[in-house]
C-alpha cells in the first residue's frame, strides 16, 4: 500500500533532465496546493462555518481542478498545465476577494504567492504577466468598492488569521521552491563552468599535443626530405661513377675522376684510393682529390698492410671501418674529424681501399656506409675491368706484332721461293720482275705506309699494298705523258684497286 501510494505521488521522469526538474517542482506545487485548499476546507468545517459558505465550494473545486491538472502534467504537458493552474488560482482568489472584503481581502494578498509561483515555473515573462494581472485585480477591486459595485464587509479575526496562515504557508513554500530553483541553477552554472574549464583544459592539452605532433611531423618530414635529397645525391654519384667507368678505361685517368665525383656529391673534403702492390703487402695511394692527398701522392705515400692503421685493418679483414671521434694524426690532412675506409674487392680478393675523410664529427651514418659500400664495389669492379682491359690491349698489341713479323717474314720468303719480285704492265703482255724496281715513289710509299704522288720525268702514283696492317708490296702507276695530272677519280680508282 505504501509503495503504491509512493508511486502514485512520485513525480514523472522524462528523457530531458530540465523537463524532469520542472515536473518535480510542479508535482510538489500541485500536491501542496491541493493539501492547502483541502486543509482550509477542513478548518472551516471545524470552526463551524455554515455549509452555504462560498469558500467551501471554491477551495474544494480548486482542489479538484488541480488534481486533474496534476494527472495531465504527468503526461508531459508541463507549461500548459502550469498556466491553467495559475489562471484557476487567480480567478478563485479574485472571486473570494470580490465576494468578501474587497481590496482588503487576504485573497488579493495571496496573489503574491501566485507571482512567486510564476517566477518558479514560467520564468521572467510569466512573472510579469501574473504580477500585471494581480495589480489590475487590486485596482479593479478598489474601483468597484469606491463605485459601490460591491459592498465589502469586515471579516472575522479568525477567518482573517486562517487566510493569512494559508497565504504565509503558500508564500513560504513558493519562496522555498524559488530559492531552491535558484540554487539549482547556480549549481548547474557552477557545474557548467567546471565542465567548461575542464573542456578548455582538455582542448588546450589537445591543441598542445596537436602542435607538438605537427612540429614532430614537420621535423620528421624535414629530416626525411634532407635524407632523401642526400640519398638522391649519393645515387647520382653512383651513376656518375658508372658513366665514368664506362667511358674511361685508363686507371691513371679514371681513379682521379672517381675521387672527385665522390667528394663533390657526398661533400667529403678528402677521398683517396689505395691499391695493393703485386706482393699484396703494401697499399699505395694511387688517387686523391684534396690538396693534401695530392701532396701525399707526390711523396709516394704508402702503408704496410697491418692492424696499425685503419686502411691496413680494412684490407686485412675485408670489412668497412669507421672512426668518428678518434685522435687523427694526418699531417697533410689536418681537417679530418671523421674517417671511413671501405675495402675494394672483386669476389673474395681485396685489391685496395677507398679512404674517405670528413671535416665534421660523426659524419658517417649506417645509410652512408651502405651506399659507399655499393660505390666501393663499383670502383673495385671498374679498377679490375680497367686492369683486364689494359692486359687485353697489351696482349692484342703483342699478338699483332708477332703476327706482323710472321706475315712480313712470309712475304719476304715468297720472292726467294718463286723467283718473282712483282709484275709490270706497259701496254702489252704482263712482265714478271726478277728484281725489285728501285723507284723513289715505291720507297716513299713503303716507308710512309700511305699513297705517294711523285713527279720526275713522268708523273707517278704509288699505293702500298697492306695485309693486317703490314705493307707487303706497292702498286706503282706511271703516266706516259710527262704533262699528265692525276685527277681525283684516277687516284681513287688506283687506291680501290690496291685495297682489293
Amino acid at each position: 500500500m505504501r509503495n503504491r501510494l509512493r508511486t502514485l505521488l512520485a513525480p514523472p521522469e522524462f528523457p530531458s533532465e530540465e523537463k524532469t526538474r520542472i515536473a518535480r517542482q510542479l508535482n510538489g506545487i500541485y500536491l501542496t496546493t491541493v493539501i492547502l485548499f483541502l486543509g482550509l476546507v477542513g478548518v472551516f468545517a471545524l470552526l463551524g462555518y455554515p455549509a452555504s459558505t462560498p469558500a467551501y465550494y471554491i477551495f474544494s473545486g480548486l482542489a479538484a481542478l488541480i488534481i486533474i491538472l496534476w494527472q495531465v502534467m504527468k503526461r508531459g504537458h508541463l507549461r500548459s498545465t502550469a498556466s491553467i493552474f495559475l489562471g484557476i488560482c487567480y480567478i478563485g482568489l479574485g472571486y473570494i476577494a470580490w465576494d468578501q472584503t474587497g481590496v482588503h481581502d487576504t485573497g488579493l494578498i495571496a496573489m503574491t504567492a501566485l507571482i512567486l509561483l510564476a517566477s518558479v515555473i514560467l520564468g521572467q515573462a510569466g512573472t510579469i504577466v501574473v504580477a500585471t494581472l494581480a495589480i489590475l485585480a487590486a485596482w479593479g477591486l478598489a474601483y468597484a468598492e469606491l463605485a459601490g459595485i460591491i459592498d465589502p464587509f469586515v471579516d472575522t479575526p479568525s477567518s482573517t488569521a486562517i487566510y493569512m496562515t494559508a497565504v504565509f504557508i503558500a508564500n513560504s513554500v513558493f519562496a522555498y521552491l524559488l530559492v531552491n530553483n535558484l540554487n539549482a541553477s547556480l549549481r548547474r552554472a557552477q557545474s557548467s563552468e567546471a565542465s567548461l574549464i575542464e573542456s578548455n583544459r582538455e582542448l588546450t592539452e589537445l591543441r598542445e599535443n596537436l602542435e607538438r605532433q605537427v612540429e614532430e611531423r614537420t621535423a620528421e618530414l624535414s629530416r626525411t626530405t634532407v635524407k632523401s635529397q642526400r640519398r638522391a645525391q649519393q645515387f647520382e654519384a653512383v651513376a656518375e661513377v658508372a658513366r665514368a667507368t664506362a667511358i674511361e678505361h685508363d686507371p691513371t685517368r679514371l681513379l682521379p675522376v672517381i675521387t672527385t665525383l665522390i667528394s663533390e656529391h657526398f661533400g667529403y673534403y678528402h677521398v683517396g684510393i689505395f691499391l695493393l702492390d703485386q706482393a699484396g703487402r703494401v697499399a699505395v695511394l694511387r688517387a686523391a682529390n684534396s690538396a693534401g692527398g695530392q701532396k701525399m701522392m707526390k711523396n709516394k705515400f704508402h702503408l704496410t698492410v697491418s692492424d696499425q692503421d685503419l686502411v691496413g685493418q680494412v684490407i686485412r679483414r675485408g670489412e668497412p671501418q669507421i672512426a668518428l671521434e678518434a685522435d687523427f694524426n694526418y699531417p697533410d690532412l689536418p681537417a679530418t674529424r671523421s674517417e671511413a675506409v671501405l675495402p675494394l674487392q672483386t669476389g673474395e680478393r681485396v685489391i685496395g681501399a677507398l679512404d674517405i675523410h670528413s671535416d665534421m664529427k660523426n659524419a658517417f651514418a649506417q645509410d652512408d656506409i651502405e651506399v659507399l659500400s655499393v660505390l666501393a664495389d663499383q670502383v673495385a669492379i671498374a679498377i679490375e675491368n680497367s686492369r683486364l682491359f689494359s692486359e687485353t690491349t697489351q696482349a692484342l698489341i703483342e699478338a699483332r706484332t708477332v703476327y706482323g713479323q710472321y706475315l712480313r717474314q712470309a712475304w719476304e720468303k715468297l720472292p726467294e721461293e718463286t723467283g718473282l719480285t712483282g709484275f709490270r704492265y706497259s701496254g702489252g703482255e704482263p712482265e714478271a720482275l726478277e728484281r725489285p724496281l728501285d723507284l723513289p715513289e715505291i720507297s716513299s710509299a713503303i716507308q710512309a705506309g700511305r699513297p705517294v704522288a711523285y713527279k720526275d720525268e713522268t708523273p707517278a702514283f704509288a699505293v702500298p699494298l697492306t695485309l693486317r696492317d703490314e705493307v707487303i708490296g706497292v702498286l706503282d702507276v706511271r703516266a706516259t705523258d710527262p704533262s699528265h695530272r692525276w685527277s681525283e677519280s684516277q687516284l681513287a680508282l688506283v687506291q680501290a684497286v690496291a685495297e682489293r
